[in-house]
């Protein structure tokens, strides 16, 4: 995932090989609709989708709708000749909104670029992998609607007691 999430910037140089991603696709392919699903659950699922991707998560805000990482080191390269050479770090920050219906939860993820700590245009981010990277965090969010609220235990499946945890199990 690291060098999925990479190539976000290009592998070599931010406007290196591929095609740079239009403000039109960062809009369509960044917006997705979860079916039958509330704005809560849907802004702690993307939340936990977010750290599932190795991201951490700086704001987590129900009420209005938003979660929001910090900038992620995705790639240190250098650059130089003749004896010396430059360290280039490049960092992406993922901005979410989820906006919901009576029925639906609609997210609207947007990633940010970083190069040496600077904000970058969002025109040198590379189509392909930023569509790969919308892919990959829309399908953790619908997996983790997917599996249903977590179970808290109750009695019928807490933990067994320690005198019962002794207790060899039947094989057979």
């Amino acid at each position: 995932m690291l060098a999925l999430v990479a190539s976000l910037l290009g592998a070599t140089s931010l406007s290196g090989c591929g095609r740079a991603i239009t403000p039109a696709e960062l809009d369509k392919n960044g917006t997705h609709v979860f079916h039958g699903h509330q704005k809560p659950e849907t802004v702690h699922a993307s939340a936990i989708a977010l750290k599932t991707l190795g991201y951490e998560v700086v704001v987590e805000d129900v009420a209005n709708g938003r979660v929001k990482t910090s900038p992620k080191l995705v790639t240190v390269h250098a650059v130089g000749g003749n004896g010396s050479a430059t360290a280039i770090a490049d960092s992406i920050q993922w901005s979410l909104e989820i906006v919901g219906t009576s029925s639906d939860s609609v997210v609207k993820a947007h990633p940010h670029a970083f190069r040496n700590g600077l904000a970058m245009d969002d025109s040198q981010l590379q189509a392909g992998a930023v569509n790969k990277a919308f892919l990959d965090l829309f399908k953790e969010i619908d997996e983790n609607l997917g599996s249903g609220p977590i179970a808290t235990p109750t009695p019928a499946t807490a933990p067994k007691s320690k005198a019962q945890a002794k207790k060899p199990a039947k094989v057979f």
